[in-house]
């Protein structure tokens, strides 16, 4: 009688590891995302805080959209992102409101932020 391995088993064994593998893939996928997505989120707020500075704050230049979608994921990092509507703004903060000039301070944007000590 021959020793051997049996081919049953070794099909079993390829396909284990292609379902390890996959496991594996899956798992990095969707712990790798959230972080991007913050990245993403941070970088529109950044850039958003960035044009405001250059304009030295004004009250007419509204939150875009993006980092309105974003409020959660900022604020997941700490930031405060408080959605409030005025007159010119009726979406979202503009760019001299009290807690974007906080939040853009906490990102460095300082250029003419009266809240960068």
């Amino acid at each position: 009688m021959e020793k051997g391995v049996a081919i049953p088993y070794i099909v079993a064994l390829v396909i284990g590891m292609v379902v390890v593998v996959f496991i594996v893939y899956w798992v990095y996928k969707t712990s790798s995302s959230q972080t991007l997505s913050i990245q993403e989120c941070k970088s529109a707020y950044i850039t958003w805080c960035t044009n405001c500075a250059q304009m030295n704050w004004p009250g007419w230049h509204c939150m875009p959209p993006k980092v309105v979608e974003c409020k959660d994921v900022l604020r997941s990092i700490g930031l405060k992102v408080n959605i409030q509507p005025t007159v010119l703004c009726t979406i979202a903060s503009p760019c001299n409101a009290t807690d974007v000039l906080k939040d853009c301070a906490a990102l460095g944007i300082c250029l003419n932020n009266k809240e960068c000590k």
